[in-house]
């Protein structure tokens, strides 16, 4: 017997559990009329539960009964309603049945209404007599199939966490080995499907499935679904595991096992969920997603080796100067440290250790062989940390792969815009040129085994470089002594000796000590200025290219008084300013404390603050006047200043002594220039008779 049960929804779960019916739900009267067209046939018993089909079932009807009129069948019509039209159309049709000359033979038609069998709180298929209906019936052909739903949505949910009602709904698609999915079906190939999840029993004449999983069928196909799903890198396996009421618990774990061996599942398996899951599910039934197996990464391993902490700057530009503009010499490309920095971390022997994934594949490990770091001078192991922390302040230096700190930066080549500016507060050696444009400020001590070109230097520390070249945008500065072969069309100030081994052509030099020649250099043209004096070897050339010397004069303390007799004139000017601005409320030749009370509070607490900005005005022109007097004592006139030219000195060069110059008209050789007092003139006379001792 075909039963085709039409109802509404809210009565799936009741009717799903009826392992014999075939059951559908409609609200569109054409896919009611494709139904019983499909399953029409002999002995086919037709139920519908109707909930405002209307008047328009009547046609449906009368299709039914023109099948049955025409083919002398034999079947049942069952109609349950609640709609008073529907109920007319149902009457009418039976009345079209009797006067046809239809008997109950051929075909049984009942009407029985809801209120009739007094539905509330009864079981639907008891009221409707279907459970007589399946037992008088001769055959155990009987169908299952639901509405299709969207599987694939609900089991998102749940790989969301969200459990709550989604057991029920895919419970009826919930199927397993030997479970009855399609039955009386007298030809397999009515249905689609694949053999290696379901199976056909000629002598059943059904459709089972033969594995644990989902199944849907839709459209004249079954399409069953995988509980389990291997991620397509193999290290990870997720399933669905439900319960099933059906089946014991060990025979759920039994098929729940066969469809991991049947994935090619060896290994991680997380049995002890899975039987966990088993256990919850034989209290309370449902349905979870979780991780099924798990594989293992492998391990790499390494030999014990140093890891370099510190990261190398490649800056190309930065903001430098006061109009911000990019300058693209800078870099940033040195890497200093401080005492107690951590520079690099000791990082222990790891073994490697093989992995694998769920189909139990093996996923080889390596051994890698690092190239280890040789720890140098000023690194010291921290045992607490692994840590190597710097012994003082000081620059990395990396140099095939040997790690150390050092005060001296080496650069092996030219200060270009490749390099980049430097900017060091310890020594420096370089190792090429500084080219043009690019600037270096040192700490400590600059050598340059090169020359300095057009460059902007400043050096804390002494200089010893091959030569100069074109620097006149900015004198370059250093404060301790500068040692040179050659200076060409440059200007330098230096605190302390300079010494010249080569020559000296056209360049402006200022010491606050002494110029010293070495050897036979030579000095021709531009101007040298000393505040202890000149010694040179020659000085000109016979073309008479006039140079002016300039001794007894410290150039730099010079500077700094100017700078604070400016800071002393800004200052009287601020405190003049302030005074006047006082005198429109105070007379300051009275009593000041007097004529404050007489004033408001606001006005004497503004005064008052006057008379502090004041104070602190007149302190600061006192430190400044100090600092003055203090580098004007220091600052004595070096009389005693001369120069000294141990073979030619040529006409046409200038000697000044604190004010008094002397231009040379004849040439002269091996002569020492001097201040006399008595004479206030600068007299020269032979090195051998002036009673100095010129030091080197």
């Amino acid at each position: 017997m075909n039963i085709l049960f039409s109802a509404s929804k809210k009565y799936e779960k009741e009717l799903s559990s009826k392992s014999r019916i075939y059951v559908e739900y409609y609200n569109d009267l054409t896919k009611l009329e494709d139904s019983f067209m499909k399953y029409k046939g002999e002995k086919s018993c037709f139920i519908f539960i109707d909930e405002g089909m209307g008047i328009d079932f009547l046609p449906v009807f009368k299709k039914m009964n023109d099948f049955f009129k025409t083919q002398n069948k034999q079947g049942k019509l069952i109609l349950f309603t609640e709609n008073q039209e529907l109920e007319k159309s149902a009457q009418s049709f039976v009345n079209l049945v009797v006067k046809e000359t239809i008997t109950a033979e051929k075909i049984l038609f009942s009407f029985r209404s809801f209120e009739a069998f007094d539905m509330k709180g009864q079981n639907i298929c008891e009221s409707l007599g279907l459970d007589e209906i399946l037992e008088n019936s001769k055959t155990s052909v009987a169908h299952i199939c639901l509405e299709p739903i969207d599987i694939a949505f609900y089991l998102e949910m749940l790989q969301e966490g969200k459990n709550q009602g989604i057991y029920e709904k895919l419970k009826p698609y919930l199927v397993y080995p030997g479970k009855t999915l399609i039955s009386g079906l007298e030809n397999k190939t009515e249905y689609e499907y694949e053999d290696d999840s379901i199976e056909y029993h000629l002598e059943l004449k059904i459709l089972a499935s033969k594995r644990l999983g989902f199944v849907l069928v839709k459209d004249k196909k079954i399409t069953f679904m995988n509980l389990i799903n291997i991620k397509e890198n193999k290290k990870e396996a997720f399933a669905y595991f439900f319960s099933v009421p059906e089946l014991t618990k060990e025979e759920l774990l039994n098929f729940f096992e066969m469809e991991i061996r049947r994935l090619g599942i060896k290994s991680g398996i997380c049995y002890d969920d899975i039987f966990h899951f088993s256990e919850d599910f034989q209290e309370k039934p449902g349905i979870v997603y979780f991780k099924a197996a798990e594989g293992k990464d492998p391990q790499n391993g390494h030999n014990e080796y140093a890891l370099f902490l510190k990261e190398w700057k490649k800056n190309h530009g930065k903001i430098v100067n006061r109009f911000g503009m990019i300058d693209y010499r800078e870099r940033e490309n040195l890497l200093t440290v401080k005492k107690g920095e951590a520079i690099a971390k000791l990082i222990p022997e790891v073994k490697n250790e093989d992995g694998y994934d769920v189909t139990g594949t093996v996923l080889l490990s390596s051994y890698l062989s690092k190239v280890p770091l040789k720890i140098g001078k000023n690194l010291t192991l921290n045992p607490e940390t692994n840590e190597y922390l710097s012994d003082i302040d000081g620059m990395v230096v990396m140099s095939q792969n040997h790690l150390y700190v050092d005060e001296t930066l080496v650069v092996h080549g030219n200060v270009d815009m490749a390099y980049g500016n430097i900017h060091y507060d310890k020594n420096i050696i370089v190792e090429g040129d500084i080219v043009s444009g690019m600037q270096v400020e040192c700490g400590g001590n600059l050598v340059v085994k090169g020359v300095i070109e057009d460059a902007f230097i400043e050096v804390s520390g002494d200089l010893i470089v091959k030569g100069m070249i074109n620097c006149k945008k900015k004198a370059v500065f250093v404060k301790g002594k500068t040692c040179l072969d050659f200076i060409e069309n440059s200007s330098l100030d230096c605190l302390n000796h300079i010494y010249i081994y080569r020559f000296a052509l056209h360049a402006v030099l200022r010491s606050t000590q002494k110029i010293i020649s070495i050897d036979k250099s030579k000095v021709i043209g531009g101007e040298l200025t000393s505040a202890q004096g000149i010694d040179l070897f020659s000085l000109g050339n016979p073309e008479y290219i006039p140079a002016k010397i300039v001794l007894g004069i410290n150039f730099y303390i010079e500077e700094q008084i100017k700078k604070l007799l400016n800071a002393m004139k800004s200052l009287k000017i601020k405190i003049s300013e302030e005074m006047e601005n006082i005198s429109t409320y105070v007379d300051v030749k009275k009593d000041i404390r007097a004529q404050l009370k007489n004033m408001s509070k606001e006005k004497a607490d503004y005064m008052i603050h006057e008379f502090s900005l004041i104070k602190e005005l007149r302190d600061k022109e006192n430190k400044v006047g100090a600092l003055y007097e203090e580098l004007t004592k220091t600052m004595q006139k070096e009389i005693s200043s001369y120069l000294a030219v141990r073979d030619n000195i040529y006409q046409n060069n200038t000697i000044s002594v604190i004010g008094i110059q002397k231009k040379l008209s004849e040439n002269y050789e091996n002569m020492i220039f001097y201040l006399d007092i008595n004479q206030a003139e600068i007299v020269a006379k032979k090195a051998s008779d002036f009673n100095t001792d010129v030091k080197n």
